[in-house]
């Protein structure tokens, strides 16, 4: 699967997250025993989705440009629109936000081969 691919997926992982553990709030209050095993397969799901998220925010943190640093983090990790990105990172254009994260594409595919030869 390609970079971008991959880095579109990370968008929902926050929302993903986020209706897991609502949903374990909720039956984590219920009494009946018939919903131990959904709560089970619940927190393995949420695991995985929060190793995935720190899969990637550690191949952010080795990103070289600070402000493209950020333009990932606030995109993927937290999951903000462009418009938001582009504020939050010294309030540039969106344009300018997608030309910095577009030219560092390359670098992220590299990290990503880097951390997939060391496994």
């Amino acid at each position: 699967m390609n970079v971008r691919k991959r880095l579109n997926q990370f968008k929902y992982k926050s929302i993903e997250i986020e209706a897991i553990q609502e949903e374990l709030i909720y039956l984590e209050r219920s009494l009946s025993p018939c919903v131990t095993p959904r709560i089970i397969e619940l927190k393995r799901m949420l695991d995985t989705l929060i190793e995935d998220k720190l899969m990637l925010a550690n191949i952010i943190d080795n990103i070289a440009d600070p402000v493209a640093r950020s333009i990932f983090r606030f995109r993927y990790v937290v999951g903000c629109s462009w418009d938001v990105v582009a504020y939050k990172c010294g309030k540039m254009s969106e344009r300018n936000a997608h030309y910095i994260h577009d030219r560092t594409i390359p670098e992220v595919e590299r990290l990503y081969a880097e951390r997939s030869s060391s496994k």
